[in-house]
């Protein structure tokens, strides 16, 4: 695939990550518990990505599953990612009521810019180092300036009046 394709997986990906926000939140509303949510969402995302995962690698005759060497073999950092992402679940279900989406999204990013940076630089966990240009650390200026400047509003629009947060009911229409 070209870099073009995976650009606009990446941006496609990243258009999902505010309904994704909004799912969970109302699902820890649901359940009362951010922790909870979690569970029943990567539970869920588990069930579903294994069976997926299975159906593409028999259709497409590529199932291989490593062997007892290989996941051996493996460095202990790289079962992490499932940590990651419970994080993830756990501060959209927390936060995006308070914050607002618009705002839990851009610190999502915020936070990512440095500490991708960082990764590209030192290359760790495996990855090739890239360097860090003036150009970069702009880049990543300007998102943490976007960022605080949309914290700055989000603390200033607190008090103004908020829409009628009662669902549409879609049965009506």
């Amino acid at each position: 695939m070209s870099k073009a394709v995976y650009m606009a997986l990446v941006f496609i990906a990243g258009m999902s990550w505010p309904i994704q926000a909004a799912v969970n939140s109302e699902l820890k509303s649901r359940t009362g518990q951010p922790l909870a949510s979690a569970f029943v969402n990567g539970g869920g995302a588990a069930v579903l990505a294994g069976l997926a995962l299975l159906i593409l690698g028999l259709w497409a005759g590529k199932l291989h599953l490593p062997s007892a060497g290989d996941l051996h073999a493996t460095p202990w950092w790289a079962y992490l990612g499932g940590v990651f992402s419970v994080l993830v679940i756990v501060a959209q279900a927390s936060s995006a009521v308070p914050l607002g989406v618009a705002l839990l999204i851009t610190l999502f990013v915020a936070g990512q810019a440095p500490s991708s940076l960082a990764v590209d630089y030192f290359g760790i966990l495996g990855l090739e180092a890239r360097a860090s240009t003036p150009t970069r650390a702009i880049a990543v200026a300007v998102l943490l300036g976007c960022a605080a400047v949309l914290a700055l509003d989000n603390q200033a629009s607190q008090t103004d009046a908020k829409p009628d947060p009662t669902p549409i009911d879609e049965s009506s229409s």
